[in-house]
């Protein structure tokens, strides 16, 4: 329950934001193409689960493992071991289109698979999850949706914006979760740098995910990025 306290405490902006008319461009768009260079990552850190509703709070550990389409997120209490697993894979057909699938293990051991990753968490925890959109977001990156709302630190990293999850057929994404307001507000701060390759990056440590009364707190202790090979 510290660890919660604490988390319920501290909002991820980290002190002043600007409005897109105010934020120099050319610092955003030099932040965004250093992101851009990411391929992959591993992380290790705490996650807070909230629901203000009921007042309920869980937390955990976590593992989280991307290598381009490839996924591995390992949830997990120091003391009660592994309480949840998904991965994450793309299935090329003999005919068609490749096909990304999501694998949730309990931790049970039993397997569940989707190709809709939201729908699978939100069917096996009873949460709606963005994962989606956080496994895209992690690093600060611009999602790849229409957002609204944005605001950045004056060095031009992203401080926070709302995404509509609606809206994710615009970008190619479909999804089964669909609520009364799916509407996501991300925020980031801790930002540090991380030796990434032969320099830096300014990467997010802490990352907060509200929609309406529930939220999902997440804190990162280390960053391990990869970049992608120069051509």
């Amino acid at each position: 329950m510290v660890f919660i306290s604490a988390c319920a405490s501290r909002p991820a902006i980290d002190g002043d934001t600007l409005s897109e008319r105010q934020v120099s461009s050319a610092l955003v768009q030099q932040h965004q193409t250093s992101l851009a260079q990411v391929q992959g990552f591993s992380i290790q850190g705490s996650v807070a689960f909230f629901n203000d509703i009921d007042n309920s709070r869980d937390a955990a550990r976590f593992n989280w493992q991307r290598a381009e389409e490839l996924l591995n997120f390992r949830l997990y209490h120091q003391l009660g071991g592994t309480l949840a697993r998904i991965e994450q894979d793309v299935i090329e057909p003999t005919t068609g289109s490749p096909v990304t699938v999501s694998t949730f293990i309990n931790r049970d051991g039993d397997r569940f698979e989707s190709t809709d990753l939201n729908w699978l968490l939100y069917q096996h925890t009873g949460m709606a999850i963005p994962f989606t959109l956080l496994n895209q977001a992690i690093t600060g990156v611009q999602p790849d949706l229409p957002v609204r709302q944005q605001r950045w630190y004056p060095n031009g990293t992203i401080a926070m914006y709302n995404a509509d999850l609606s809206q994710w057929h615009l970008a190619g994404f479909t999804s089964q979760v669909h609520f009364g307001n799916e509407l996501w507000q991300l925020q980031f701060g801790d930002y540090r740098l991380v030796t990434a390759g032969d320099g830096n990056l300014l990467l997010p440590h802490r990352i907060e995910a509200t929609r309406d009364e529930f939220r999902v707190n997440i804190r990162i202790n280390r960053w391990r990025p990869e970049l992608k090979e120069a051509n």
